[in-house]
């Protein structure tokens, strides 16, 4: 019995394979169920943020699928937050938790209200620091912004209290 290369295994069998047309437009009906899902989530997100900084100036966003802008923050800063989630948080053990450093405090919530107050004090280098809520099925990411000093070009849009919009 002669061997061949792959065991006698190598039987290749005819496989109807689609065209590449109809293959796209069945992943973009997919995409398309995706996206009218999300749609008719999104009003149900009253998520909002306020952040009151240490002169009493503040900031207040709303938050588009559990992510807000990005804020401006000095270097070892220590902000107030305030969040306030939808209805369906209330009554929910939530985490807090500070990705990039600094520190948030307190790091769980649980109470009646769908809310969180606590403190956020930023690190002291330039860059980014994230801070993640999760609980209840649901996250929210909070986004803020320490900027260098030394190459302000390299620094993102970031919302200020001073501005309210999008500033350098």
């Amino acid at each position: 019995m002669p061997l061949t290369a792959c065991g006698g295994l190598c039987r290749i069998s005819a496989v109807k394979v689609p065209s590449l047309f109809s293959r796209l437009a069945f992943l973009a009906s997919l995409n398309l169920l995706a996206i009218g899902e999300l749609v008719a989530q999104s009003p149900d997100d009253k998520t909002s943020l306020s952040v009151t900084f240490p002169n009493g100036e503040k900031v207040k966003l709303r938050g588009r699928e559990g992510r807000f802008a990005t804020i401006g923050i000095g270097p070892g800063e220590t902000v107030d937050l305030r969040l306030d989630l939808p209805a369906r948080f209330a009554n929910v053990p939530l985490v807090v938790q500070a990705l990039d450093g600094g520190s948030v405090t307190p790091e769980e919530f649980f109470g009646g209200k769908a809310q969180v107050s606590a403190q956020y004090r930023a690190g002291s280098q330039p860059g980014l620091y994230r801070i993640l809520l999760n609980g209840g099925g649901g996250t929210a990411l909070l986004r803020f912004w320490v900027p260098n000093p030394e190459n302000p070009a390299a620094d993102p849009p970031v919302i200020t209290p001073k501005s309210q919009e999008v500033a350098r």
